[in-house]
């Protein structure tokens, strides 16, 4: 009986050994997966941050294009309101391009 439990104690020993670094395995696979995942949501935060600054960029320069077709558009209205009666009779003055912008 004594030679059975040698053994048993033996296999017990390297059964205990086996575990052991299953868990040291484990947790150095957990620790660089940890440390991976920390890299790319530092990564996606950049690139989100990134993105951010693009946008406000592309929202400031729709406003700025927004303002500039508004003011043409207005130029146009108020052309479109001109007294159409100086193109029948133009005055002296009125240049050719100002009566052809006109008329």
């Amino acid at each position: 009986h004594k030679i059975e439990g040698v053994e048993m104690r033996r296999q017990y020993e390297t059964q205990k050994e086996t575990h052991l670094k299953q868990i040291q395995e484990r947790d150095r696979i957990i620790l660089k997966l940890q440390n991976e995942n920390t890299r790319l949501s530092e990564t996606l935060e950049s690139k989100n941050e990134e993105l951010r600054k693009k946008d406000d960029r592309i929202k400031i320069y729709i406003t700025k294009l927004s303002q500039y077709e508004n003011q043409e558009n207005m130029k146009i209205l108020n052309l479109n309101k001109i007294d159409h009666s100086v193109c029948k009779n133009p005055p002296q003055e009125l240049s050719n391009q100002e009566y052809m912008s006109s008329c």
